[in-house]
């Protein structure tokens, strides 16, 4: 069995500064695939913002939550296939 992909350790992971007076960074995907990411989001009608990945966690948010790649991931698409 393959192993599972980890957000937290994947280059692709990027931060956006928190809006409004917020405490948390929000995380998202910057593949360069961003055409894999857009076209299952519209698919799956995940309109909010395509890409997030999860808030922070832990004091003011620097560290991401989430544990393994969501399914909109196009690392996990490839590895699934294989």
């Amino acid at each position: 069995m393959a192993k599972s992909i980890k957000c937290r350790d994947c280059p692709h992971l990027d931060s956006l500064a928190p809006r409004n007076g917020g405490i948390r960074l929000r995380f998202i995907c910057t593949h360069p695939n961003e055409r894999y990411i857009y076209e299952y989001c519209r698919d799956h009608r995940l309109t909010k913002m395509p890409g997030f990945v999860c808030f922070g966690g832990g004091l003011y948010g620097n560290e991401p939550t989430i544990k393994t790649a969501p399914a909109f991931c196009p690392l996990r698409k490839r590895q699934n296939e294989t």
